[in-house]
């Protein structure tokens, strides 16, 4: 989980975006790793862990969950490789499935274009992903907005 999490904070530092808490990864660890519902690979250089990554499994599929790099990582494809090796665990485990969420092939620029053309390299097919969100009654609504307003208030 250090490990992980002092990966996690780099890469984030180095795009420009803020690092999940802790505590997410940790209730990762504790919840799913534990389990057996999450399987991470770590890609070492010169005695040094320079990226890793997570996916979730569950009966035969799995998900490409999170990833991080340093700079050296980046450098040598250690993702790629991450990724194949992965891929070669879950066809080994009989896994039938494999997702790697969403991609953004209109972006021409910024950290989710790298994603996208990340998850490009790796082959497969584009589908339609649909997301959305459930809005509650108008009352409860404004309640969690203002709920939500006050914790962002409180940071």
């Amino acid at each position: 989980l250090d490990i992980y999490y002092g990966l996690h904070k780099g890469t984030y530092q180095r795009t420009g975006q803020q690092p999940h808490a802790k505590a997410y990864f940790a209730h990762l660890w504790q919840d799913f790793f534990a389990r057996g519902l999450a399987q991470i690979f770590f890609a070492h250089q010169g005695g040094r862990v320079v990226a890793a990554e997570t996916f979730a499994v569950y009966k035969q599929g799995a998900f490409y969950w999170t990833g991080a790099t340093e700079e050296r990582g980046l450098r040598t494809g250690a993702n790629a490789l991450l990724q194949w090796t992965a891929i070669q665990w879950m066809v080994d485990r009989g896994l039938s499935c494999y997702e790697t969420g969403e991609a953004y092939p209109h972006l021409k620029e910024g950290k989710l274009k790298g994603i996208s053309d990340f998850k490009k390299s790796l082959g497969g097919s584009l589908y339609p992903f649909y997301k959305g969100r459930i809005d509650p009654h108008t009352r409860v609504s404004r309640i969690l907005k203002v709920g939500r307003l006050l914790k962002a208030l409180a940071r």
